[in-house]
C-alpha cells in the first residue's frame, strides 16, 4: 500500500467513535500510531465529523508532544530524559544517538528510515539511562552501546536478533516485580508492608480466579451489602488520603459527590503520571489491575456511578492492555456489566489515553482532555470537580495507587487500615526510589516510615564511595530535603511541616557527583515546556527562570540573579492559576535555602563544586 492511498483511508478512524467532541483525542491518538503523525486535511475533517472548532483539534495536535503534524516514518528512537537517566548521563546518550543518525532531536532522517525524539521518562528508572526504538527498549546505556545498537539499525538488521543479542535490551519495557530486584538486601523487602503491592507477585495478573484466591473481590462483595452512606463512612473512617500528591480525605471527596443531586455522575481513575523520575501507578496498574477495577466499583456504588473511565498516560501500553484484558475478564466472570455481582447496580469501564503531557495529570486540566479539549487548568477556587467534573456533572477523580488500596479496606476493615501509619496518614504509601540509591525499585511503607530508614535501610544509602547529598521527593515540582530532614517520618503533615509536599511517590537520591544548581535547572526546564500557558506568572516566570538558570550554569551569572530568581518564585507562587503553577518555583527555591553555598560559588566564583556546569571552563576563558 503506499502512503497516499493509506492516507486515503483516514476516515475509518474517525468513524470508529461516536460524532462526539469527547472522542477527540482517542481519533487523534490513533491517527498519529497509524499514520506516523496526525494529517491536515484528517484534522479539519475530523472537526466536521465532530461538531467542534477545527482550532480546538489543532491546539491539542500541537501542544501534546505526543502528536506531531510532521511525519515521523521508519524507526522511532526515543531517548528517555527522566530524572535517573538524566543523572546517569542521558545527555551523552542523545549526542551519541544525534551523531549516529545524523540528526538532531525532533528530526527525521532525510532518507525517512529514523526519527529520534525524547520523553521524559520510559517507566525504566531503575535500569537508565535508556532509550527506546519502536517497541525495544535498551537499557543501562553508554555512548558506545547507543552507536552499536543504532548503527546495526541501520544497518538493516532484524530488530529481534539486535534485542536478544545486547544485554540490558527488552521487546517491551521491563515490569516490576514485588522480589525481582535486590533480593540480597534483605531491608528492601523485610521493611515493606505491602497493601497495595499484594499483588504484585501474582503469575496471571489479569486473572480473576487467581485474584479471588488471594481475597480479592471479597470487598466488593462487602461492599454491595452496604448502603452508599455506609460506603463513605467506612473510607472516612479508614483516614486514607489521595495518594497522588495533594493527600486530600479520600473520603471528603466521595461524600461531597455522593451528596450531590445531580446525574450522571462519574468515577475516574488518574493513571496518567506525567512526573519524570516518578513510576509507581505503572506498575501498580500492570500488576494490579483488578484491584483497580475493584476499588472503581466500590466506589461507583458509593456515588451512584454507572460508568467510569481509567485515564492512562499513552506510553504506559503494557498497563493499558493489561486494564483491558483485566476488565474484559471482570465482565465475563458477570463482575461488571449491566449488574454487578448479579446485584442490579450497572457499572461499564472504559479506558482513555492520556495525552502524557504533566499538565494531563491536574484534575481540571484531565477532565478537560478527557471532553475533547485543550488540557488547560482552571483556577482551584472556580471549580470543583465533586459538583462539575467530567462533562460538567459530579466526578470523583483518585489516583491508581489510591483506588487500589480501597478493597484492602473493605476486605479487613477501616480499623485495621487506620492502625497502619500514623494519626494523620493511615495506612501505606508506594514509592519508586531511584537516582543514586544502591538499592532502587518500588516498594511499599508504612507512613511513619522516616526518610533515613527508607534511604539508608532500605535503599542501601548511595553506591561506596560516596555521599549522600539531598533527596528529591514526588515530582519535578517538589522541594529538595537535605541531610538534616533525613529523620523526618513520612507523612502528609509531617513533611508539610518541613515545606516538603508527599508528591506522587519518586524518591531520587542525589550524591555529591551532583550539583543542585544543574538540577534546579533541569526541573525548571522541563516545568517550562510542560506548562500549558495558560496564565501569565507560570508560563512566563518559567521561561524567566530558565534563562536565568541557563546563564548561571553557563558560567554567566551575575549580581542579583539569585535574588531575581527568588522574586520570581514568590510571585509565581502567589499568582499562578493552578496548583502545578504555584508549586513550580520549588525547586529554585527549596534548593537555594539548603544550598545557598553552592547557588552563591556558581554566582560569584563561576565555580561548579560538582563538576558538572560549564562554569570553571567558560570562567578560566574570561566568559565571566
Amino acid at each position: 500500500m503506499t502512503p497516499d492511498t493509506k492516507e486515503s483511508r483516514y476516515k475509518e478512524y474517525l468513524e470508529a467513535y461516536p460524532p462526539e467532541q469527547r472522542y477527540a483525542l482517542p481519533v487523534l491518538l490513533d491517527l498519529q500510531d497509524a499514520f506516523g503523525y496526525v494529517p491536515a486535511q484528517a484534522t479539519e475533517d475530523l472537526a466536521d465529523y465532530l461538531g467542534c472548532p477545527a482550532a480546538d483539534l489543532y491546539a491539542i495536535t500541537t501542544f501534546l508532544k505526543v502528536l506531531s503534524t510532521k511525519k515521523q516514518s521508519g524507526h522511532v528512537v526515543t531517548v528517555c530524559s527522566g530524572t535517573t537517566c538524566h543523572l546517569r548521563g542521558k545527555n551523552q546518550i542523545r549526542r551519541a544517538a544525534e551523531a549516529a543518525l545524523g540528526i538532531k532531536l525532533g528530526e527525521t532522517s532525510q532518507d525517512g528510515s529514523f526519527t529520534l525524539r525524547e520523553e521524559k521518562c520510559l517507566g525504566t528508572c531503575a535500569f537508565g539511562p535508556s532509550m527506546k526504538i519502536d517497541d525495544a527498549y535498551f537499557t543501562a546505556l553508554t555512548p558506545e552501546g547507543t552507536t552499536r545498537v543504532l548503527e546495526r539499525y541501520k544497518d538493516g538488521e532484524d530488530p529481534e536478533d539486535i534485542i536478544a543479542s545486547t544485554p540490558g535490551a527488552y521487546g517491551e519495557r521491563p515490569l516490576y516485580k514485588a522480589r525481582e530486584h535486590f533480593d540480597a538486601h534483605a531491608a528492601f523487602n523485610t521493611m515493606q508492608q505491602r497493601v497495595v503491592l499484594a499483588g504484585l507477585d501474582a503469575k496471571d495478573p489479569v486473572s480473576v480466579e487467581e485474584y479471588r484466591a488471594h481475597g480479592g473481590y471479597e470487598g466488593l462483595c462487602r461492599a454491595l451489602s452496604m448502603t452508599p452512606e455506609a460506603i463513605v463512612a467506612e473510607v472516612e473512617q479508614s483516614g486514607i488520603r489521595g495518594k497522588g500528591g495533594a493527600g486530600f480525605p479520600a473520603g471528603t471527596k466521595w461524600r461531597n459527590c455522593l451528596n450531590e443531586p445531580a446525574e450522571p455522575k462519574y468515577l475516574i481513575c488518574n493513571g496518567t503520571e506525567g512526573d519524570p523520575g516518578v513510576y509507581v501507578d505503572g506498575p501498580i496498574m500492570e500488576g494490579c489491575p483488578h484491584a483497580i477495577i475493584e476499588g472503581m466499583a466500590i466506589g461507583a456504588l458509593a456515588i451512584g456511578a454507572e460508568e467510569g473511565f481509567l485515564y492512562v498516560r499513552s506510553g504506559y501500553g503494557k498497563a493499558r492492555e493489561r486494564l483491558q484484558a483485566a476488565i474484559d475478564a471482570a465482565l465475563e466472570a458477570g463482575i461488571l456489566g449491566d449488574s454487578v455481582m448479579g446485584s442490579g447496580h450497572k457499572l461499564h469501564l472504559r479506558i482513555v489515553r492520556s495525552g502524557g503531557q504533566y499538565i494531563c495529570g491536574e484534575t481540571t486540566a484531565l477532565m478537560s482532555s478527557m471532553a475533547g479539549k485543550l488540557p488547560e487548568a482552571r483556577a482551584s477556587y472556580t471549580i470543583h470537580s465533586t459538583q462539575h467534573g467530567l462533562f460538567d456533572q459530579p466526578t470523583i477523580l483518585n489516583n491508581a495507587e489510591t483506588l487500589a488500596a480501597i478493597p484492602w479496606i473493605f476486605r479487613e476493615g477501616a480499623a485495621a487500615f487506620r492502625a497502619i501509619g500514623t494519626t494523620g496518614s493511615t495506612g501505606t504509601k508506594v514509592f519508586f526510589l531511584t537516582g543514586r540509591a544502591a538499592n532502587q525499585g518500588i516498594l511499599e511503607i508504612p507512613f511513619g516510615t522516616t526518610l533515613r530508614q527508607l534511604v539508608f535501610d532500605m535503599g542501601g544509602g548511595v553506591a561506596r564511595g560516596h555521599s549522600f547529598k539531598a533527596l528529591l521527593p514526588g515530582g519535578p515540582s517538589d522541594s529538595v530535603i537535605p541531610e538534616k530532614l533525613l529523620d523526618t517520618p513520612i507523612g502528609f503533615d509531617e513533611l508539610a511541616q518541613q515545606g516538603v509536599q508527599m508528591g506522587s511517590g519518586g524518591m531520587v537520591v542525589l550524591d555529591e557527583r551532583d550539583c543542585m544548581v544543574e538540577m534546579a535547572r533541569y526541573h525548571i526546564d522541563f516545568l517550562c515546556a510542560q506548562s500549558c500557558g495558560k496564565c501569565t506568572p507560570c508560563r512566563e516566570g518559567l521561561r524567566q527562570m530558565s534563562a536565568i538558570l541557563k546563564r548561571i550554569c553557563d558560567g554567566q551569572g551575575r549580581a542579583g540573579d539569585l535574588e531575581m530568581l527568588e522574586r520570581l518564585g514568590d510571585v509565581m507562587t502567589d499568582t499562578a492559576l493552578c496548583a502545578l503553577g504555584q508549586s513550580a518555583a520549588n525547586p529554585v527555591l527549596s534548593s537555594m535555602r539548603s544550598f545557598r553555598d553552592e547557588w552563591e560559588e556558581h554566582v560569584r566564583d563561576h565555580h561548579c563544586r560538582a563538576g558538572v556546569c560549564r562554569c570553571d571552563a567558560l570562567s578560566e576563558g574570561g566568559a565571566a
